[in-house]
């Protein structure tokens, strides 16, 4: 026989064999409520048989996880309780039915200990060597020898003679001369199947391969490969295999002593539990128990026989909530009763009158399963055939006497098959939908055979989604009833003919605090006798819709709230049973909101007016700065061209005066015209600086001193000559600032000189120096002062006839003057600039014939640039 056809006959195979005391036992958890997947997975380690079956379902394509389950514990986990009893269901009813038993030529029982003390021992070594999984080496351990439950299982008759050899070292040989592959290949390709991110089909391919070659394998492969080996000889392993042992994976003969007897001893203490004869099993001639086998049996017969093949899978369905849940256990139930492998499921459109592709089972692409829409008419498929004759069909038979569709070309290409056999679901006569199934032609002829299961799954199937779709639209009944009334933001009102309230929502109950009473009237909820709200509620009990007009209403908390709505007439047939709808919606927000609205619209028209006065000042000190600066430029030029012939004047002026020395008194007159020479270069000095004025040598000044000595000095040249007195009222303690000296005389000179040219006939100067209140500064000084910052104040005050008012608002920028012809009108603008450039401020007041005053309020000391910068 070629490897490829036993491959080919073995995978066509739907169980593999259990012994009766484990599926007893497993049956009996099954049915306790407190059943853990501990619990479980304890029981269902024993078996190799019934592990290989749960660790092929969590690892097949259906479940497509991103890593594959390598022990039972995880894989029951993975599975579900619910997935795991009808495993343990479906196990049972293969092994009562079909024949699978302990006999003369395969001793199941001697078989199950070889297996379990092998996984045993695997475990315990793993943990000695420090393996990363002790749980994989057990399921090795468990699975290593499964290819010979297999070929016996397929092949009875060619695996008699084979198991009856005398030396068991030859089944390997007479397993591949036979069948073309031996059971250890047949093990690693089950393995394989499951697409296991693991070296366990390694592992069990490999445990009948020479010492040398398992030297060099990896540890999962040595450590199967010295269980299996200690574990050969029920008397001991011999000399040669503990030499072995102690090679590959350097464990002592002390070591696989103790190994040995905890892996015996948890083999028998399992066997004990199950009621197996120990002895019996232990000697590799002797026979299980007959007897005892057989009431074993029947016992797993009776208990078969109290329950329905589909019994766990129709309880899952019952219980299922959701469509794709149903679906899952559908896919479930096909695996577990025929193994199947590939699946397409439809659902059945009665709207549109189309099959839908909801999910697929080991599909090439299940992605493009959702997307499948076929229209539900004659020809269209064998699938649309299937569901119109209501019965089963299949591509096989179908297509002998028709060449089939392109439709159902396409199904059979995504299922990854040879052919398709289509299953409806129908129940009361309606349809749900289809059942696709990806088959071979075996698969197809051992599935008819159990065609009464299949109906019966597709029918549960097809009652447990329609009985969703009904939940699910009393569900959207229930919950569109809920979102409208009772979760509404608006308060609903019903009431009848008479007015009265007969029903209110929560949002209702809460605002009125009280709920509908026949006893309770509409305007008494509403405690309102506004007469437009009155006649609105008339008109729509007279069965007109009406808009109720926004009213006031107050609270039980003493609040007061807005509310506006409408009325609606519900029409009924009988008009003593009509009744109305009120929708009442809380509109205080809006009404506060649009009061807000427009105390914002007013301030922000203040605001504007504000900035809009803002703007005009910003624009206008823009264009004195722009003044200044062309002042400025101007002012440097003439400085330096009047400086060059001040110089030479004032060179031959000495020339002059050393030749006329002898003549008198001559040469006072020469002092004076170099006097005002220098003088005339002072100013020359001034007007070059004008515009950008800067601070020079900041230093402690006395502003009272400054200003004394200034009086003194212009006594004689400019106030008596100006028949100006002066009134002078320095500061009780002493005025100290740091500045700029020569700064400081500069504003006190031009102001001082402004005010006598102001006063041509003579009159009182008043000049007055102390530190300033805060009351006195503006709004910016004021946030400095409260800092801690002191300011000098020094006020000028003249008799003169006052500054024009046409000249005020533009006082300060250069070329302004109020004296006419040969004044240029740039003293104050100097001035002004020097004071800011001493963070300082200037103010004035001036009144037409009664004279002006100036005022000049200068820092203590100097503010820091970036302050000053924030604040401005």
């Amino acid at each position: 026989m070629k490897q490829n056809a036993v491959f080919d006959r073995i995978a066509t195979f739907r169980n593999l064999p259990s012994l009766p005391h484990i599926l007893l036992e497993l049956l009996d958890a099954c049915e306790q409520d407190d059943t853990t997947f501990k619990d479980l997975s304890q029981i269902i380690e024993k078996d190799p048989s019934l592990s290989a079956k749960v660790m092929s379902l969590v690892n097949s394509v259906y479940y497509n996880l991103p890593y594959k389950a390598t022990s039972l514990y995880q894989t029951l986990t993975l599975l579900g309780f619910d997935a795991v009893k009808n495993i343990s269901i479906s196990s049972s009813v293969y092994r009562s039915f079909d024949g699978i038993s302990g006999d003369s030529v395969f001793n199941v029982g001697l078989f199950w200990w070889h297996s379990f003390v092998c996984a045993n021992t695997s475990q315990l070594i793993a943990k000695k060597i420090s393996y990363s999984s002790p749980e994989e080496a057990f399921l090795a351990g468990l699975l290593h020898d499964i290819g010979r439950v297999v070929l016996w299982t397929n092949f009875p008759k060619e695996y008699s003679s084979i198991l009856q050899a005398d030396r068991e070292s030859e089944w390997p040989n007479d397993e591949r001369t036979r069948f073309g592959v031996d059971h250890s290949e047949v093990g690693a390709w089950m393995i394989t199947r499951w697409d296991l991110k693991s070296f366990m089909a390694d592992a069990i391919l490999y445990h009948h391969e020479s010492p040398d070659r398992i030297a060099d394998s990896l540890p999962l492969v040595k450590i199967v490969y010295i269980a299996n080996a200690l574990c050969k000889e029920m008397e001991g392993p011999g000399d040669a295999v503990l030499k072995t042992a102690h090679d590959i994976l350097g464990l002592t003969p002390v070591e696989i002593d103790k190994i040995l007897s905890e892996a015996h001893n948890k083999a028998r203490q399992t066997a004990q539990s199950l009621e197996i004869d120990v002895e019996a099993v232990q000697d590799f001639h002797a026979l299980p128990a007959a007897e005892k086998y057989e009431m074993k049996q029947s016992q797993l017969a009776e208990k078969v026989m109290d329950i329905t093949l589909l019994h766990g899978t129709v309880r899952n369905l019952l219980g299922a909530c959701g469509e794709d849940a149903i679906l899952r256990i559908a896919i479930e139930g096909l695996q577990i009763l025929f193994d199947v492998e590939s699946a397409i499921f439809f659902t059945y459109d009665t709207d549109r009158d189309i099959l839908i592709g909801k999910c697929g089972l080991g599909t090439r692409d299940n992605d493009l399963i959702g997307q499948m829409e076929i229209p539900f008419r004659s020809g269209a498929s064998i699938m649309i055939e299937a569901m119109n004759q209501q019965k089963v069909v299949d591509s096989f038979s179908c297509f002998e006497s028709a060449p089939p569709t392109l439709l159902d070309e396409q199904l059979i290409r995504l299922s990854g098959t040879d052919g398709i056999l289509c299953v409806p679901m129908i129940a009361r006569g309606e349809f749900a939908g289809a059942i696709v199934l990806g088959i071979s032609k075996i698969r197809a002829e051992l599935i008819y055979k159990n065609l009464e299961l299949l109906t019966l799954l597709s029918g549960h199937v097809a009652l447990a989604l329609q009985t969703d779709r009904l939940s699910r639209r009393l569900s959207k009944l229930s919950a569109l009833k809920a979102s409208i009334v009772d979760h509404s933001p608006l308060m609903i009102l019903s009431v009848d003919a008479r007015g009265k309230v007969i029903h209110m929502n929560p949002q209702a109950q809460n605002v009125f605090k009280t709920v509908a009473s026949n006893a309770i009237g509409f305007f008494e909820v509403f405690k309102q006798t506004d007469s437009e709200v009155r006649h609105a509620i008339a008109k729509m009990l007279e069965g007109t819709e009406t808009i109720i007009p926004p009213f006031r209403y107050t609270l039980s908390s003493g609040d007061v709230i807005w509310l506006s709505g409408k009325g609606l007439p519900l029409p009924e047939e009988e008009v003593e049973h009509k009744n109305f709808l009120i929708l009442l919606e809380d509109i205080t927000r809006r009404v506060v909101l649009e009061a807000q609205n427009r105390e914002y619209a007013a301030r922000l028209e203040e605001k504007v007016r504000i900035g809009e006065e803002a703007l005009k000042e910003a624009h206008s000190r823009l264009i004195q700065s722009e003044r200044l600066a062309a002042a400025g430029d101007l002012a440097r030029k003439v400085a330096h061209e009047v400086n060059n012939p001040l110089s030479i004047i004032k060179n031959y002026l000495k020339i002059l005066e050393l030749k006329t020395t002898k003549q008198g008194d001559i040469g006072d007159e020469f002092n004076i015209i170099s006097e005002e020479i220098d003088r005339v270069a002072f100013i020359v000095g001034e007007l070059a600086d004008f515009s950008r004025p800067g601070i020079q040598k900041p230093e402690p000044v006395d502003i009272s001193t400054i200003i004394s000595n200034l009086i003194k000095i212009s006594h004689e040249s400019l106030l008596v000559q100006s028949n100006i007195t002066v009134d002078f009222r320095e500061a009780p303690s002493s005025l100290t600032i740091v500045t700029d000296k020569n700064k400081i005389k500069q504003i006190c000179i031009n102001l001082i000189k402004n005010a006598v040219e102001a006063m041509p006939n003579g009159g009182r100067l008043f000049i007055e120096t102390r530190w300033a209140s805060e009351k006195s500064l503006d709004e910016q000084l004021q946030q400095y002062a409260a800092r801690g910052l002191r300011y000098a104040e020094i006020s000028i005050r003249d008799e003169g006839k006052g500054i024009p008012k046409e000249l005020r608002s533009h006082l300060f920028e250069p070329f302004v003057s109020s004296k006419g012809e040969g004044h240029a009108g740039i003293g104050l603008s100097i001035t002004y600039s020097i004071i800011k450039e001493l963070q300082g401020t200037i103010t004035y007041e001036s009144e037409e014939g009664k004279g002006t005053i100036f005022r000049i309020f200068l820092p203590e000391k100097q503010l820091d640039r970036n302050l000053e910068r924030t604040n401005a």
